[in-house]
């Protein structure tokens, strides 16, 4: 995946992207993210394209100030890569993001002090993943 929880501090990266807590669980988005990687980013870039992102994010340190005109280029597509990937994981995970599932069914997170969103904002939230 070209976000990796024991690579980078994720959720930090996803913050370059979108807004999300500190609290939120890497593992809790993952699935979201590699579900918009298999059916949005890999047909449109390749296979192999896909494969050199993420060996590049896998070896290459995306912080160092001595990256090579190529390694900054490769940077460059790879942020918009995830970019878009991220909006899309939170756009496919939408539903399943607010829900929780276990042995008695199917649950609404919600608790005193975070209520869910109401109708309108969630549609306007989804519009403008």
């Amino acid at each position: 995946m070209l976000f990796n929880e024991s690579r980078h501090t994720s959720i930090n990266e996803i913050e370059r992207f979108i807004p999300i807590s500190k609290n939120t669980d890497f593992k809790t988005i993952s699935p979201h993210i590699e579900h918009a990687e298999q059916i949005y980013l890999i047909p449109v870039i390749g296979k192999a394209m896909y494969d050199e992102l993420d060996e590049f994010y896998a070896d290459v340190d995306i912080d160092s100030p001595d990256l090579t005109e190529i390694q900054q280029t490769t940077l460059a597509l790879l942020k918009t890569c995830q970019d878009a990937v991220i909006h899309l994981a939170f756009y496919l995970g939408f539903d399943m993001l607010n829900t929780y599932i276990s042995d008695s069914g199917f649950r609404r997170t919600e608790s005193e002090t975070v209520k869910p969103l109401f109708k309108y904002q969630e549609t306007n939230l989804r519009n403008s993943l």
